[in-house]
């Protein structure tokens, strides 16, 4: 039995539908994690009585071979449902090497480990794939460099940012991006938005576009000006199809922002957050890990090809039951 997190952005009905439960609260349901991280292991049954996985598995080591026992936890990834309903934050994951450094620094400073602004939860890096359960969009990694200046390009306010891109590259435009205060940041983020609003509004921007996701968080989800709604103009947007999927790999910003998707990753809760998001935001150590390279993204595509996804479907949409 899988444990729920209950993030902001997750929606109500998917998850609740999935696992057979009901949400008389309407809370967000925005994952289901399936595995034994300490945060939040599943729960296995024995003689009729609920156990905690991550203690049952700790017990019974034979299951596990001599790489497992030696981990840091007894199963060496963690699997996630995700239900988008709004955009994630911006975030960047550590390397392994990365993680053990910044575990053993805030465990100096005196940061409990589930403190909320705790950076480091674990010792683990966390390199992810997703497969899509329903269209999925996503933020992956930095466009090319033409790009991202024919993007700047479009608006007055973004010109001495687009002359640093040609003269500096991505990792100086982004840094400044990311350090600019909080007025120069409203005025980029507001040339945007007033000249997309009306087609946004009628239905007219395309969803290809990091201007679209911009104007939803702003004008749907009142993110308010975030400096990460920003991050996106220099970013591919990415869209994955049912039965497709993703790898993301340490230090590639990346962000979903809208769809259903399973997630398999390395046993980790280590997220370095960028925005736009309430929870803890630990932008310089973000800046630290980042891959600044130009990314083409790559879509994983199922070894039976299309015909090889078992689909429901119910009302247009694919929906899908755990056992």
């Amino acid at each position: 039995m899988g444990k729920p997190r209950h993030y902001a952005w997750g929606g109500e009905s998917f998850i609740p539908s999935l696992i057979g439960r009901d949400n008389p609260g309407n809370k967000p349901f925005a994952e289901w994690w399936l595995g034994a991280h300490p945060d939040d292991s599943s729960l296995v049954v024995v003689d009729g009585n609920h156990q905690s996985l991550l203690d049952w598995l700790k017990i019974h080591n034979e299951v596990q071979d001599e790489e497992e026992r030696q981990g840091e936890f007894p199963l060496p990834f963690l699997m996630k449902i995700l239900d988008v309903e709004h955009m994630l934050a911006i975030q960047v994951h550590p390397t392994k090497a990365q993680a053990e450094e910044g575990f053993i620094r805030q465990d100096k400073l005196g940061i409990g480990r589930t403190a909320p602004e705790r950076t480091y939860r674990d010792r683990n890096d966390k390199p992810e794939m997703m497969v899509a359960l329903t269209p999925c969009w996503l933020a992956h990694g930095f466009a090319t460099r033409a790009t991202i200046i024919s993007r700047f390009a479009l608006y007055a306010t973004f010109n001495q940012l687009s002359d640093q891109m040609q003269l500096f590259g991505i990792e100086a435009a982004f840094e400044r991006l990311m350090k600019m205060p909080q007025c120069q940041v409203n005025e980029l983020l507001g040339e945007v938005v007033d000249i997309h609003r009306y087609p946004y509004s009628r239905c007219e921007l395309n969803q290809q576009l990091p201007e679209y996701w911009v104007c939803r968080a702003v004008l749907d989800q009142r993110s308010g000006y975030d400096r990460g709604l920003l991050a996106m103009l220099m970013m591919n947007i990415v869209h994955i199809p049912v039965g497709q999927g993703i790898y993301q790999g340490a230090g590639v910003p990346h962000a979903y922002l809208a769809g259903q998707n399973i997630e398999i990753m390395s046993n980790s809760d280590n997220v370095v957050r960028i925005g736009p998001t309430k929870l803890h935001v630990d932008l310089d150590e973000a800046l630290r890990l980042i891959d600044y390279q130009e990314v083409v993204p790559k879509i994983l595509h199922p070894e039976g090809g299309q015909e090889s996804i078992r689909q429901y479907s119910h009302g247009g949409t694919a929906a899908f039951r755990l056992q």
